[in-house]
């Protein structure tokens, strides 16, 4: 009686190949390899979008401080943290300390 050779031997490097995917799969850098640096991708991805965001703030910052000279002037004086001649200052607990109103857009008080 005569074995099919070919049936069989298909039948083996078809197992060899699927034994040698799953080991190759679970493996370090197989699917967890992947997903990890799926993860990686996602996270430096969410870095980049909140980076263009402070840049796309502080370009409009700049562009609001070269129209507005009032603005230059309330910048100044918070970073400096000066008061005018007569201005007051509230001092809240809790709060950061800020001679100036926090948004530069609104003029000085008299």
């Amino acid at each position: 009686m005569k074995l099919p050779v070919r049936p069989l031997l298909y039948s083996v490097i078809a197992l060899a190949a699927s034994a040698y995917a799953v080991a190759e799969l679970a493996g370090p850098k197989g699917v967890s390899a992947l997903m990890s640096n799926w993860e990686q991708i996602r996270q430096l991805e969410q870095e980049n979008n909140d980076i263009r965001n402070r840049i796309a703030e502080k370009r409009k910052r700049i562009l609001m401080l070269e129209e507005q000279h009032d603005a230059i002037d309330i910048e100044v004086r918070r970073e400096l943290q000066q008061v005018r001649k007569h201005e007051k200052v509230l001092i809240l607990e809790g709060q950061p300390k800020s001679p100036a109103p926090t948004d530069p857009s609104t003029p000085p008080s008299p």
